[in-house]
């Protein structure tokens, strides 16, 4: 078990509605007794139903809501690190909901990325984080895969090694070949600033065949723009865009692909002002509905969905 002034990181699985209750309200009666600043990361009724039974600790405690700023996962670590930073200096203890029944399939894989990158980003951080999975409701897949992204295993006897543990591959910087969702058809090859005007003129046209409105044409423009010069500016070679839809998702999709490997497994999560890169891949994060990021030594791969109304 990690204690004093690094992280925990564990997984709380449940498949009752009394056993999650009573066991967040034990967890949060331990921080709350220890001095730790407390949040409450849920959404919907979860987010109401933790609140209810919480009775008086539940004013010492912040809430927000993991549908809003956890729709998009990769933008979780940057709402979560404001936190901290405006804790006082103290252990924060911070309860997540961040898979519910309804997430879709890249929503799913976008939730596990996000954990898994949790490990790297809070590594020497005084923070414990809990995060609550339904085996009720969840597809046995996404549990196992959450087993995989967790050191550590929450239980009525507390903080216990979780065996399943085992980030291999889960990293960006570390993944197994990728390839362009079939459904997408090829939108251009970039090869220098020119390819990119014409590919903006193109974004913006099918954005705009697709329904979207115009502030989200344009945000949708200025994402794929950023990963393309991304591309061109980091590797030697050309980016190869594609676009299409995700019916699961709803959502318009805009892939490029490239043969660079990103470095840096936690690009885009949160924005670095004193780092040389990664501040447009969290733009991008920001704009866009959901960011799927696939990278390794083959190269790397970038899904941008905007949901269509």
């Amino acid at each position: 078990m990690v204690v004093g002034d690094r992280m925990q990181h564990a997984v709380f699985l449940y498949d009752d509605p009394a056993r999650f209750l009573a066991g967040v309200g034990r967890w949060v009666a331990e921080g709350l007794a220890a001095d730790e600043a407390v949040v409450i990361v849920a959404g919907g009724a979860a987010h109401e139903a933790i609140r209810g039974s919480l009775g008086v600790d539940g004013d010492a405690v912040a809430f927000a809501d993991m549908e809003v700023i956890g729709a998009n996962p990769a933008r979780v670590i940057g709402a979560v690190r404001r936190f901290v930073e405006s804790g006082g200096g103290r252990r924060v203890r911070a309860l997540g909901l961040p898979m519910w029944p309804g997430r879709t399939p890249a929503q799913q894989r976008e939730v596990i990325a996000h954990e898994a990158a949790v490990n790297l980003a809070f590594a020497d951080s005084p923070i414990s984080f809990l995060c609550a999975y339904d085996t009720s409701a969840l597809p046995a897949a996404v549990v196992s895969e959450a087993r995989r992204v967790h050191p550590q295993v929450w239980t009525a006897d507390g903080y216990a090694d979780c065996p399943q543990y085992d980030m291999e591959g889960l990293l960006i910087g570390q993944h197994p070949p990728a390839r362009p969702d079939p459904l997408t058809e090829p939108l251009g090859v970039i090869v220098d600033l020119a390819g990119l005007a014409v590919l903006r003129v193109s974004v913006a046209e099918i954005a705009e065949d697709a329904g979207l409105s115009a502030q989200r044409r344009d945000e949708l423009v200025v994402a794929v723009n950023e990963v393309a010069t991304n591309a061109l500016a980091h590797t030697a070679h050309p980016a190869f865009v594609s676009r299409g839809l995700d019916r699961a998702e709803g959502s318009l999709v805009v892939e490029v692909a490239t043969h660079g490997c990103i470095a840096d497994p936690l690009v885009g999560r949160e924005l670095r002002p004193s780092a040389l890169g990664g501040r447009g891949l969290w733009i991008v994060n920001q704009l866009c509905d959901l960011v799927e990021t696939r990278s390794g030594p083959w190269g790397s791969l970038t899904r941008l969905h905007i949901h269509l109304l």
